[in-house]
Order: C-alpha cells, then sequence, then structure tokens
C-alpha cells in the first residue's frame, strides 16, 4: 500500500511539470480530478448521462489560464517541499481543495445540480464505503487538520465500529439469505447447496457423488478473478487445505500470469482480450496440475458462496442456474422477485447502520475538524 501511496504522490508531482495535470485523473477527493475523472470515465458519464457537449465544456475549463497560473504557483511551492511523502502529500491535498469551490462554481454551470451532486456521491460511495472509512483514510484526516491525539482516539472508536458492523452485517445478511432460501423446495436447496455450500443450509450435507460436472458455476470460476480468489485469501487457503508448498507454487503461477498480461502492448498481433485470455488459460491448466480437483470443488463453491452473498440476485439471473435448480418459470420468476428484493432491504438496511456509524464518529471531532469534515462529505453521508 505503501508502494502504491509513493507512485502516486509522485506521479502527482511529475505532472506539474506540465502546465497542469491534464491527462489523467489522479485517485483524490476534489472537484478538480472529480471532473477528470469524469472525461476519463465512460461508465461514469453514461451513469450520469453526461453528454459529449458537456466533457467539451468541462475540457475548455481545464484548460483556462485561471487555472493554468494556479498551477505554475503550485509547482513553485511543491517543488520546495521536496518528495517526502507524507509531507508532499499533505502539500498537495491542500493546494488542491485550496481552489475547489472555484472548481465547483465552474462545473456548476456545466452540470446540472443533479449531475454534479450524483458524481460527488458515486466516487465518494466507492472509496469510503462504510460510515467509518473516512476516518481512518490519511488523506481525509489530513484535509480536516485531525491531530494525532484525535487521530489515536479515532483508532480506538473506529476499531470498535468496524467489529461492531461486521457482527450486524452477518446477523442481517443471515436473516435476509433465510428469507430468499428458506422457502425453497427441499430437492432445489439439496441443489443449491452443491452450487455453494452448506453455510446457510446446515442441515443438508454435500454428498461426495453428486454429479458436479452438472454445476454451472459462476462464470468468472474461469477467469483470472478465480485464480486471484484462491491465490490472494488466507481463508481460502485454509478452508480447502492447501499446503505450503501449494501456496508457493500458486505464487509463481500469479506472479507469471499477472506479468504476463501487464506486457501487454509490448507483443504483436494480438489483442487485449487475447492476451488476457491465454495468460488466464495458462494460470488455471498449471492451478490444475497443483491443487487437487475436490480442493478446485471446495473453491468454486467458496467462489459461489461469495457472489450470492455479494449480490443474491446475480446467479438467479442466470438461465442455466435456474434449469440447473429445476424451477418451473413461475418460481424462477418469484426467486428472482425475491432476492431482489432481500437484497435491496439489507443495503437499505446496512446504508442506514453505516449513517449511523458516520454521524457518531462525526459528533466525537472538535468543532473545527467536524465543520470540515461535515462539508467534505456533504450529500454522501
Amino acid at each position: 500500500m505503501r508502494t502504491i501511496l509513493i507512485v502516486w504522490l509522485l506521479v502527482s508531482f511529475a505532472s506539474f511539470e506540465a502546465a497542469y495535470p491534464n491527462d489523467k485523473p489522479l485517485p483524490s477527493l476534489n472537484y478538480w480530478e472529480l471532473s477528470a475523472d469524469l472525461i476519463h470515465s465512460l461508465d461514469l458519464q453514461k451513469q450520469l448521462q453526461v453528454s459529449q457537449v458537456q466533457i467539451t465544456a468541462i475540457n475548455r475549463m481545464r484548460g483556462k489560464e485561471e487555472f493554468a497560473s494556479l498551477f505554475a504557483e503550485g509547482r513553485k511551492k511543491l517543488a520546495a517541499i521536496g518528495k517526502d511523502v507524507p509531507v508532499f502529500g499533505s502539500a498537495l491535498s491542500e493546494f488542491y481543495f485550496s481552489f475547489d469551490n472555484v472548481v465547483y462554481r465552474e462545473l456548476a454551470t456545466i452540470l446540472t445540480e443533479q449531475q454534479l451532486t450524483e458524481l460527488r456521491k458515486i466516487r465518494f460511495r466507492e472509496r469510503f464505503p462504510n460510515g467509518y472509512d473516512a476516518f481512518r483514510n490519511e488523506e481525509v484526516l489530513c484535509i480536516c487538520g485531525i491531530d494525532s491525539e484525535t487521530k489515536s482516539r479515532l483508532k480506538i472508536m473506529v476499531e470498535l465500529e468496524v467489529k461492531e458492523f461486521a457482527e450486524f452485517r452477518n446477523h442481517s445478511r443471515q436473516n435476509s439469505i433465510s428469507e430468499v432460501l428458506g422457502n425453497l423446495p427441499y430437492k432445489t436447496q439439496r441443489l443449491f447447496v452443491h452450487f455453494g455450500g452448506n453455510k446457510y443450509i446446515p442441515g443438508i450435507e454435500i454428498e461426495n457423488d453428486f454429479p458436479t460436472k452438472s454445476i454451472p458455476f459462476p462464470p468468472r470460476t474461469r477467469s483470472a478473478s478465480f485464480l486471484t480468489f484462491i491465490y490472494g485469501n488466507q481463508t481460502v487457503h485454509s478452508s480447502i487445505g492447501l499446503n505450503e508448498g501449494q501456496v508457493k507454487k500458486l505464487s509463481e503461477i500469479y506472479d507469471r500470469c499477472m506479468e504476463g498480461i501487464a506486457a501487454y502492448g509490448r507483443s504483436k498481433g494480438t489483442t487485449f482480450q487475447d492476451n488476457l485470455k491465454g495468460h488466464t488459460d495458462t494460470a488455471l491448466k498449471a492451478m490444475e496440475a497443483v491443487i487437487s480437483p475436490s480442493q478446485i470443488l471446495m473453491a468454486k463453491r467458496l467462489y459461489a458462496m461469495s457472489e450470492f452473498e455479494q449480490d443474491f440476485a446475480v446467479p438467479f439471473s442466470r438461465q442455466e442456474f435456474l434449469t440447473y435448480l429445476e424451477l418451473s418459470p413461475n418460481d424462477s420468476d418469484a426467486i428472482k422477485s425475491v432476492s431482489s428484493i432481500e437484497f435491496a432491504e439489507l443495503n437499505s438496511v446496512l446504508l442506514n447502520r453505516n449513517q449511523q456509524i458516520f454521524n457518531r464518529l462525526l459528533k466525537s471531532l472538535p468543532a473545527k475538524n467536524h465543520d470540515k469534515m461535515e462539508l467534505l462529505f456533504r450529500d454522501i453521508w
């Protein structure tokens, strides 16, 4: 993580060698970089229904002489600081926020009020999905001017909130999943258990002689994300019984795969997708020579359950899964509806709890820090 931070800060510093960093968005919280993010993210443009006319206007805004002058002055001040990561990072954040209101007013003449509000919401919720995340983020703490004594106190409070929220989330998820799976007929529950394990239906055992080739595991179990899921998760290592030798070989396979994917562009005559698929297929085949079939099967069930826990409706949206469960069209429609409703209600409950957590931690801050944090997360929490 520290390496990533250093790279980002040095890249940020290097960007000041230009009149202004107008080429790539940087991972920060201010409107200048949010505007760059919007320019470069087609997905974000689609979500916000931003027109090409608006994108052109934002590009024109970012090229104004006013901002070029600001960055020229900022470059001089930051160059005098040096490249010490904490000090430079703090100064860089302060610099961007020194003209945040100016950028906001400019964007407000280009984007609608709803687009501008949703822009911050989407990116901030992605970066701070839980109510306590902002209070353990160094950039946020720096921006809000929180001193070391307050940081120490916050750390204790946040740790408690994290533990309590995990327990609340697990209990709430258990209740929601019980509603989704509890009313299924026994034969359907049995099939589900062989797909995702019996974590939520402990009364049904996994049968050793079950025809596993008929199980429609998630498509991504044939992708690089499955390799990452196994390699990068110690809980998975323990659950499927990997030994040290297997983990070491997996590490080598994973590193070769990532190096091959990253090397795209240095080899000619192939598309990115073909390059990705080629290295992924090679890695998965190599993994099968290291991990036993029973371990791979257990990993696939864990992956399937992880996908299900992230969104109950996802597996039920695949026709091959509904066919595997032997559900009638009416039953299929019913389970899709119930899973979507339960997942939406669970998210609502968790969002409300996160709001309460944010408010509790916010109230614990000294007045000057409280006001800055509240302003930074306006319309978010």
